[in-house]
């Protein structure tokens, strides 16, 4: 159980890593039809998949703020967090064994 908070907690973490995420296509409904949309990339959060991304027709551009108005990729939150505990878990196991091997 550990392993795995502790991978949500990395996960987290990530979001300090922010970078130009994927490109959106966003068009405004006031506007014509005709109207060319906005088409550009946004920024997202979040390793090794991005589970945050910029929302352009909610929030300020180039502005994150999960939980809130950017939306949240659930399913790449969890994946990372499982990874993350796998990780931990793995790392946590082989550290065991080596120390009672040297003992």
């Amino acid at each position: 159980m550990w392993s795995w908070r502790c991978g949500l907690g990395a996960t987290l973490v990530t979001f300090a890593v922010q970078y130009v995420g994927p490109v959106v296509r966003v068009r405004n409904e006031c506007e014509p039809r005709d109207a060319p949309a906005w088409v550009g990339p946004v920024l997202a959060a979040g390793l090794p998949l991005y589970w945050v991304s910029d929302s352009p027709w909610i929030s300020a551009v180039s502005s994150l703020t999960p939980f809130v108005e950017a939306p949240v990729r659930w399913w790449a939150l969890l994946a990372d967090a499982t990874f993350g505990g796998v990780a931990f878990a793995v790392v946590a196991r082989a550290r065991k064994s080596r120390t009672r091997q040297s003992t």
